[in-house]
């Protein structure tokens, strides 16, 4: 996120594509009419938006990027909405009409009614395509190819668009389109159902499963010659590259998801163009798709939305339900975690001892701390010395502590079985027979380790090294 922050008003990025008006025309209705099975409406408003490739260049401009717009239109509404979101243009006029998308809305209900498509899908000639191409002279920093199906992207034009200098090229386009831009792209995006299209062309099925997607996409990118990025709904995305990843979107309440694919795509493409790792822009394309679906309309994530999100992802101090969506996004993104518990009541320089080793075993480090009545359980009347809250925020102030979760119970197994941990760390006062959480953990590979404990005064209580 600091690299968007810090890049993204230096940062190009062209859209060219199936450029479209979005209008939706807010209807109250009045009855059926006896000229047929059929509504009748009055006409209350009309708003329009930038549609298709236009949505994403919209998208990109809330990101704080520079954003050109280029496609092909009849003079008028794709400029004058372009004007008002202060979003500049590069059109070329082939005789085919604007293409619209007529959406006729219950203004009670915000149920669809109708929709109206004024569209020509016939290919767009060379000749438009080279006129178009010489208007876009500077080199961008990212170019991203939006297609739609409606005639862009054609043998005969390809080669135009690609004599636009970018340092990274990305295809969000449909499977018809796909091969048009073997080899020639850096990436391609897709949703699922459009990558089970594709596959199909290779013989393949696919299910929306980490394995198949693994799988067929390895074999699709080597055809391709190309990386792939396949969004998969509420199981987030993964991009198939010379490595692999997944990334779980975050459990939301989904209002709309019109437009989230545009999102998607407009995140992961400024992120790597300031400078992000495929892992890092994944995340943030993500985080942008699980803001977007909260959202209703084709209404673009502003680069504030994602930082509030992420910085709330960054507070130490969660409870189970918010530990497990931070484990999962973890796990996803390979992040090794650890995970040690106790009470930490009267904190002193053995376990600041202890913390530090226990962080040395992986990325992230989870304390899951006793509650007050669980610490006077276990340790008697009079303890803990410092409640729960107190406790948990000197923990959160250690710099090698990344997460801090209370529980209740005897002893954290529940949070174990929900975390899963890498590396599982107590004392070395403990012997693994002891501890039920060592089970769980190995139960599915992974580590448990004793550390040395370390006295107030400084003073190892054991001096053997650390043991699996």
């Amino acid at each position: 996120m600091d690299a968007i922050e810090a890049n993204s008003g230096k940062t190009s990025v062209l859209v060219i594509g199936d450029v479209m008006v979005d209008e939706y025309h807010y209807c109250k209705l009045e009855r059926k009419t006896p000229e047929g099975p059929f509504l009748v409406w009055n006409l209350k408003k009309v708003g329009k938006r930038l549609g298709g490739a236009g949505n994403l260049a919209h998208n990109i401009k809330a990101l704080g990027a520079k954003v050109l717009l280029a496609g092909v239109a009849q003079d008028g509404e794709i400029e004058d909405i372009a004007s008002a979101n202060e979003i500049p243009v590069v059109l070329e006029r082939d005789g085919r009409p604007t293409t619209i998308k007529r959406r006729f809305i219950d203004i009670d209900s915000g149920a669809m009614l109708a929709r109206e498509d004024i569209e020509v899908t016939d290919p767009v000639q060379r000749g438009t395509a080279t006129f178009m191409t010489k208007r876009l002279k500077e080199e961008f920093d990212v170019v991203i190819y939006s297609g739609y199906g409606k005639g862009m992207f054609n043998a005969d034009t390809i080669s135009e668009f690609l004599k636009v200098k970018a340092k990274k090229r990305i295809a969000d386009v449909k499977p018809s389109e796909a091969r048009l831009f073997r080899g020639k792209v850096d990436v391609i995006k897709m949703n699922f159902s459009e990558f089970q299209e594709l596959a199909k062309e290779y013989g393949e099925k696919v299910r929306n499963e980490n394995a198949d997607i693994e799988a067929v996409g390895k074999k699709v990118r080597q055809d391709l010659k190309s990386d792939l990025l396949v969004t998969r709904s509420e199981k987030g995305m993964s991009y198939i590259g010379e490595e692999v990843f997944h990334s779980r979107v975050e459990p939301r309440e989904v209002i709309d998801i019109t437009g989230a694919g545009d999102t998607v795509t407009a995140a992961f493409a400024v992120s790597l163009a300031c400078g992000s790792d495929v892992r890092s822009a994944l995340h943030i394309a993500n985080v942008a798709a699980s803001i977007k679906l909260t959202k209703k309309g084709a209404v673009p994530v502003s680069l504030e939305d994602i930082g509030k999100t992420l910085l709330r992802e960054e507070k130490k101090i969660v409870n189970d339900k918010e530990l497990a969506a931070i484990a999962g996004r973890l796990r996803a993104s390979g992040k090794k975690i650890v995970f040690t518990n106790g009470c930490f009541d009267i904190l002193h320089h053995g376990h600041l001892h202890f913390l530090k080793k226990a962080r040395e075993f992986g990325d992230v480090l989870v304390v899951a701390l006793n509650s007050d009545s669980s610490v006077k359980k276990l340790k008697g009347a009079g303890r803990p010395k410092i409640p729960q809250h107190g406790r948990s925020e000197m923990l959160a102030a250690f710099p090698f502590v990344d997460y801090v979760v209370v529980f209740d119970t005897d002893t954290p197994e529940y949070l174990v079985e929900m975390v899963r941990p890498n590396v599982y760390v107590k004392g070395k006062d403990y012997s693994i027979s002891e501890l039920p959480e060592a089970r769980i953990v190995k139960s599915y590979g992974g580590r448990v380790e004793l550390v040395d404990l370390v006295s107030e005064g400084g003073k190892k209580v054991s001096s053997s090294e650390l043991i699996s």
